[in-house]
């Protein structure tokens, strides 16, 4: 068995050892109370996580989309106890949740954002261990990534990762959008990661749930929130003010409210006027046979006239009659008869 602590023996001083010695078995590494490992099978990398207690992989996989939450689930009702990555991962192919080639990409992507955040613990101890690799199941998926390639692309990370974490905020930074310049609107352009983050961000969340809800480690997220920044459509940092979303749902549920408001007065305002108006009115008298048929024939009309409109009128009736029965015998005469005195009515 090795150990030793990390001050005296850094990460990739071990796992260089380990590579030229082909040693196979579990390196496991301790931050206070964190506890990461990376596995290796024959000097090579094939397995990492910087949080051995949660499982990244299933997060990266919901995230990306390549698996559904209950298929997921489902699969991890098949383990008694916590799996590692790997594991996790030959189950989904093994059920056929996933294609091997989509899953291998993942684990690879996995692997290296863990051995990415172990580079970055300041301080703690190690202890490598070798582990019986018959236990770990089946091979239907398998990786082994060399520790000098790793090393390579986690060095390249290390070395922008402080002009990024300053960009980009702290984990605990709320993420919010941002109406962008009406000059920059119209030629905003977004790399396809840089949407999905942005379909997460409401204004509410941290950065830290951002990483953990898209499942694509702190460095890509970073990368793209970074991407996000420079294009001017979020913005990073605590503030007291609530965000574009939060103020534009507060002033529709209060004019929702206010319109309720006006809505009921009025509605009560109306009713006693209504009622006032009819107690208010004078009785009108009852018409008289005269007044009746001056309302009929009108304030400007004559009897003679109106009686010689009469007398028209029942000539057209009755021409009308004849004509129509004339051309359509089937015709009822009485309705013809209802039909011309209505119009007269008008």
């Amino acid at each position: 068995m090795l150990e030793g602590d990390l001050t005296d023996f850094t990460i990739p001083d071990v796992l260089r050892l380990l590579a030229f010695t082909t040693k196979s078995g579990r390196l496991s590494v301790e931050f206070g109370a964190r506890h990461g490992r990376v596995d290796l099978v024959d000097g090579r990398v094939r397995d990492a996580s910087a949080e051995a207690d949660r499982l990244q992989l299933a997060r990266r996989v919901l995230g990306s989309g390549a698996v559904a939450g209950d298929t997921l689930l489902g699969v991890l009702d098949g383990f008694d106890d916590l799996p590692t990555d790997l594991e996790l991962a030959r189950a989904l192919v093994t059920e056929g949740a996933v294609e091997a080639g989509t899953l291998a990409e993942l684990v690879r992507e996995q692997t290296v954002d863990a051995v990415f955040d172990l580079l970055r613990w300041p301080d703690g101890r190690f202890q490598f261990t070798i582990v019986d690799d018959a236990s770990r199941g089946p091979t239907v998926l398998d990786l082994a990534v060399p520790v000098d390639e790793l090393l390579e692309e986690t060095s390249r990370r290390l070395e922008a990762w402080s002009a990024l974490d300053a960009r980009t905020g702290s984990l605990s930074d709320v993420v919010s959008v941002r109406q962008p310049d009406s000059a920059d609107a119209g030629r905003v352009e977004l790399p396809a990661e840089g949407f999905a983050l942005l379909t997460l961000i409401d204004g509410r969340r941290t950065l830290g749930d951002l990483v953990a809800l898209s499942g694509r480690g702190e460095h890509r997220t970073r990368r793209s929130l970074d991407v996000l920044v420079e294009a001017g459509v979020v913005e990073v940092g605590a503030s007291d003010a609530p965000s574009r979303l939060e103020q534009l749902l507060h002033d529709h549920d209060a004019l929702s409210e206010r319109e309720h408001q006006l809505a009921a007065t009025g509605q009560r305002d109306e009713a006693p006027a209504a009622e006032a108006q009819v107690a208010d009115a004078p009785a009108a008298p009852r018409p008289g046979r005269k007044a009746m048929a001056r309302a009929v024939v009108g304030p400007d009309e004559d009897l003679v006239e109106v009686a010689t409109r009469a007398t028209n009128a029942r000539s057209l009736r009755t021409k009308v009659r004849t004509e129509r029965l004339r051309t359509d015998p089937s015709v009822d005469e009485d309705l013809v008869s209802r039909l011309i005195e209505g119009v007269q009515a008008l």
